[in-house]
């Protein structure tokens, strides 16, 4: 792990607001039942909840009608800029009384449950982000989400991370979806941060850091502990400062290196 020539910590001060991406980054949603199985204990809530609104809706119709076609649009969300809306496949299933923000919210929230309550916080989250309040910095959540943002937040709330962060901007709530740079802007624009005094922390390349770097904000990678591939481009990136495995090394790289590194020199932007 060697430095980079030139830059020094005077160039590269202490940030004032670090972003996470959530998925496969703050939080694993992919542990314990499989991912179809929570979603079918889901759905069995929602049919709970519509029966105590007097809509009775068969287990069989929900999942036929509202949750096949609603996965089937997944493969097409990175193809957008925003996330398809969940009302659209829940109309016609149930009264268009039902169909307001407020009742959608709590019908995604029963929907997400199991999910939530099987999520596991990433290595060192908890200490790692208690660290970096204790510094003053702001911390924000910036993730692509299919489902209101309610759902992430039950899900922080959960984990007992949600008091960490000044603020959690979902693509669903807001129109946009990384790597489109302006929900990043609409980040920086929350946190009243300049780019250069903000770092964006997530897993993927072109989601997370490739749009964070191009705003001239620094990056971490965090790697999964079953992700150990790299992006190959030209050189290594000033502003992208290492991979991690656990939250807690974030506070590490940001304010006890005595200088700016690079962790892999296989990560590097062209």
């Amino acid at each position: 792990m060697g430095s980079l020539p030139g830059i020094t910590p005077t160039e590269m001060p202490h940030p004032k607001l670090i972003l996470f991406d959530l998925g496969n980054t703050l939080v694993d949603y992919h542990v314990g039942p499989s991912d179809e199985e929570k979603d079918l204990l889901g759905l069995q809530r929602v049919k709970g909840l519509l029966e105590s609104w007097s809509a009775h809706v068969s287990l069989s119709d929900l999942r036929s009608r509202f949750y096949e076609p609603w996965l089937r649009v997944f493969p097409d969300r990175s193809k957008r800029d925003f996330e398809f809306p969940v009302v659209d496949f829940l109309r016609g299933l149930i009264a268009e009384h039902f169909l307001d923000n407020d009742h959608i919210h709590s019908i995604m929230l029963e929907f997400h449950t199991p999910t939530a309550l099987h999520a596991k916080t990433a290595p060192g989250a908890s200490p790692g982000l208690r660290a970096l309040r204790e510094r003053g910095v702001k911390l924000g959540v910036l993730s692509n989400s299919p489902v209101p943002g309610i759902c992430h937040t039950h899900t922080l709330t959960h984990l007992s991370l949600s008091e960490f962060f000044d603020f959690q901007i979902y693509s669903y709530d807001h129109g946009l979806r990384k790597p489109n740079s302006k929900i990043f802007e609409k980040a920086l624009d929350m946190a009243k941060s300049l780019a250069d005094e903000s770092v964006m922390v997530g897993d993927s390349p072109y989601l997370d850091l490739i749009p964070a770097l191009g705003l001239g904000m620094r990056v971490i990678r965090f790697l999964p502990q079953s992700k150990n591939d790299a992006l190959p481009c030209s050189e290594p990136h000033p502003r992208y400062l290492s991979d991690i495995r656990s939250i807690e090394e974030v506070d590490e790289i940001l304010f006890k290196r005595p200088s700016v590194s690079l962790r892999s020199s296989s990560w590097k932007m062209g």
